[in-house]
Formats: C-alpha cells, structure tokens, sequence
C-alpha cells in the first residue's frame, strides 16, 4: 500500500520537482525522500516515476 507521504512524494514528482527541492520542503533528508520514491514505486511495481502513469493523474490525485 502507497503510504500518503509516498503519494505526497509521487505528486511532486510528477510536478516536475527534483529530489531535493522536494525533500527540503518536506523537511527530510534526500536519502529519506529516495526512500519514499523506492517504496512507492515498488507498491506499484513500476520501476521508474514515469512508469507510473499518466503524470496529470497522478498530480491531481486520480490514483487514490
């Protein structure tokens, strides 16, 4: 299961924001906002941030 913070995580990807602006607004550090990448894209069995589908879906919350 994508944990709400994955799916926080997965939205600002999908934003377009790198790893570190991101992580620095969620006030973790970058190996902890990695963590959450990895995490949540292995509960979605997708490799990389674009295998997880339509990006505007994903920012708009569409995959909850």
């Amino acid at each position: 299961t994508v944990t709400g913070r994955e799916l926080e995580v997965l939205r600002m990807l999908a934003a377009g924001r790198s790893n570190q602006a991101s992580a620095r607004e969620l006030v973790v550090t970058l190996d902890t906002f990695k963590g959450h990448v990895g995490h949540a894209l292995g509960e979605l069995g997708a490799a990389r941030p674009n295998e997880t589908g339509d990006a505007e879906d994903l920012a708009a919350g569409d995959g909850e």
